[in-house]
């Protein structure tokens, strides 16, 4: 056996022999080395930096295209700097007019905002004000009695005018008043009024019958009056003239039984439905004729006409004694024809730019009982959770499906589908239904809020954090609330963990983001014990 010896390596490095040059000394030699390096590091850098122009150049032309959608914000400020911040409660006389404006619809007509008061309980008269959308200052206020005495609850909103170039405001103020009865039922008043942008002068004044429900459009407005069970529709221009009056007969039911009527206009179409005598008409608004009975109802759910004149109604074959917000739902078509969604509700989309169009998102919620424990990955069982999510054409025609997606919120934009489920957010192509990405969420479970964007981020609040995601699905920044003593505020980074409890506490559930009309970005606090609600409004 040869012997074998066993040498130990030594730790310093062999000095280079002079036979063998240095790599730096053979680059050296050979400078078109150096140069196909550089031009390849050149090359990465100057494809980067293409790369982020390009990103640029689309983010910059989705906020551009967005920019007079309503409910779109404006640029978001990561410092986010405070325009107006104040609080209230309902026993001091409930939400001031910058509340009313900013969290709750104000209309934007001749550079002001236009909005309905909401006050207390006690409060005898209704009020518009006009708020100056720069400086949060009330421009005007006028106030509207009731037609009637007794009533309060007093309160109103405005809507957006259907021409930019309007002057004036087209508003609904309504108030209620106890029954002459002992039943503990209330009845409604309401008033449609026009008042001048500039200076809140009235133009005209409506006054509804007692109890009377409304539909409005870009023509003018639909009254319906209940006698009974004959109901009676009155339409009318803007202006005052009166177009037509239909009478239709309601179903026969108890005596005890209530009517919750709902009109519904989409251009020259009218939906009529009774909720809870599952009754429903549609009407030409043009000179009022039938155009179809619905004859098993409309049910409680979320009930829609389209433009295409088909109308989204429950189920009846999978119907509900109760009200829920999941309410499966079908597709009654122009032609009367009945397509059912498989046992799916539709879902809701807060913001939808054109790509959704009258196409309808629905789908069906994971079965109960089963937990989710991916958070942007694959479930980890290859049982499937029983989610699924489907865009269906105008014709209630499937266009695509993803299963495993348990859609609670959902925005439609620059040709996306952006979701939120209980754990993620993801992006799908509206057009093919390939999902683009899925990034995991934070959030304390409390609550779910609606994704807001201003055409760069897209802004996904969980618990008492706030995420802005990419349209690539990248996590650019995050911010949360805090405590800080007698308010509450913006501070960069994620939500701490685990969370503050006790005085400085602050639950999901006690926060809210609101996107205004006009795209400001507010932010709403409620303290713990629900008596006091503290507001930001943020910008310059």
């Amino acid at each position: 056996m040869d012997a074998v010896e066993l040498v130990e390596p030594d730790d310093a490095p062999a000095a280079a022999s002079p036979s063998e040059p240095s790599l730096l000394d053979r680059v050296r030699r050979r400078p078109r080395w150096l140069a196909a390096g550089a031009a390849v590091v050149v090359g990465l850098v100057s494809f980067q930096v293409v790369s982020d122009r390009r990103v640029q150049a689309a983010d910059d032309a989705r906020a551009a295209a967005l920019a007079d959608v309503p409910y779109v914000l404006d640029p978001v400020d990561p410092s986010f700097p405070v325009f107006v911040r104040g609080s209230y409660s309902w026993e001091d006389g409930g939400a001031p007019p910058v509340v009313s404006a900013f969290f709750r619809g104000g209309a934007p007509v001749a550079d002001v905002l236009v909005t309905g008061t909401s006050g207390s309980s006690q409060s005898r008269e209704a009020h518009l004000v006009a708020i100056d959308p720069a400086t949060a200052e009330v421009v005007w206020d006028t106030a509207f009695a009731a037609p009637v005495g007794g009533a309060t609850d007093a309160g109103g909103w405005c809507w957006e005018p259907e021409v930019p170039e309007a002057t004036t405001a087209r508003c609904v103020v309504r108030w209620q008043r106890p029954t002459a009865d002992d039943s503990g039922l209330w009845q409604d008043l309401a008033a449609v009024v026009e008042v001048d942008a500039s200076d809140g002068d009235v133009v005209r004044r409506t006054d509804l019958p007692v109890g009377a429900a409304l539909g409005t459009g870009a023509w003018g407005m639909v009254v319906g009056t209940l006698d009974g069970s004959r109901l009676t529709l009155d339409a009318s221009r803007w202006d005052g003239s009166h177009l037509w009056t239909r009478t239709l007969e309601m179903p026969r039911r108890p005596a005890d039984d209530q009517t919750f009527l709902d009109l519904m206009v989409v251009e020259e179409r009218l939906l009529v439905s009774d909720t809870v005598g599952d009754a429903g008409w549609l009407l030409s608004t043009t000179d009022g004729t039938l155009l179809r009975t619905l004859d098993d109802g409309t049910g409680w759910g979320m009930t829609r006409l389209l433009s295409s004149g088909a109308v989204v109604v429950d189920d009846p074959e999978l119907a509900s004694d109760e009200p829920r917000g999941d309410v499966p739902a079908m597709l009654v078509r122009p032609d009367g024809s009945e397509v059912p969604f498989d046992g799916d509700h539709v879902e809701w989309v807060g913001l939808d730019d054109g790509t959704l169009g009258d196409a309808l998102l629905t789908g069906s919620a994971a079965a109960p009982g089963y937990v989710r424990t991916r958070g942007g990955t694959a479930v980890p069982s290859a049982e499937p959770d029983g989610s699924v999510a489907r865009l269906r054409e105008s014709d209630g025609t499937v266009r695509w499906e993803v299963p495993g997606l348990d859609v609670l919120v959902a925005i439609a934009v620059d040709g996306l589908v952006v979701v939120r489920t209980s754990d993620e957010v993801a992006a799908v192509d509206a057009r093919t239904g390939r999902v683009r990405w899925r990034v995991a969420t934070s959030g304390d479970g409390s609550s779910i809020n609606g994704l807001l964007t201003d055409g760069r981020v897209i802004l996904v609040a969980g618990g008492t954090q706030l995420d802005a995601l990419s349209y690539r699905g990248e996590r650019l920044w995050s911010v949360h609330v805090r405590d800080a003593g007698d308010e509450h505020v913006v501070v960069p980074g994620p939500a701490p963990t685990p969370a503050p409890t006790g005085a400085e506490g602050l639950t999901g559930d006690q926060v809210q983001w609101i996107a205004s009309p006009t795209g400001r970005l507010a932010l709403g606090v409620m303290t713990g014990n629900g008596d006091r609600q503290e507001y930001l409004v943020f910008g310059r």
